[in-house]
């Protein structure tokens, strides 16, 4: 029999426990950033997975899933007005649920 290597059982049990421990917060605040969407966002864009968009009003999953909207992308926008959108005036944590939202569809 083969002896097992144990420096990979610690690291893989911290690294589980981790994940175990966030994702709870995690999982409230895309909860939180979905019901956000639908309340505000829902009138013009497709926010549920799996529904459709269109060029000039994309789906947040279409949204989500372009490699340039990276976290720090998406916090900006979300904080500054645009003109083909309502001013929103968001708190800086409905920015941290919508960003969590969006970062659970891809």
């Amino acid at each position: 029999m083969k002896a097992r290597p144990h420096g990979r059982l610690p690291a893989l049990t911290v690294g589980l426990l981790l994940v175990g421990l966030s994702s709870p917060s995690m999982a409230q605040d895309a909860a939180a950033g979905r019901a956000l969407a639908e309340q505000w966002c829902a009138a013009c864009h497709a926010v549920a997975p799996g529904e459709g968009g269109s060029d000039q009003v994309p789906s947040f999953e279409r949204i989500a899933k372009e490699r340039e909207r990276s976290e720090e992308w998406l916090r900006t926008w979300l904080s500054v007005p645009h003109q083909a959108m309502p001013n929103f005036s968001l708190s800086d944590q409905e920015i941290t649920d919508l960003v969590t939202y969006f970062q659970s569809l891809r």
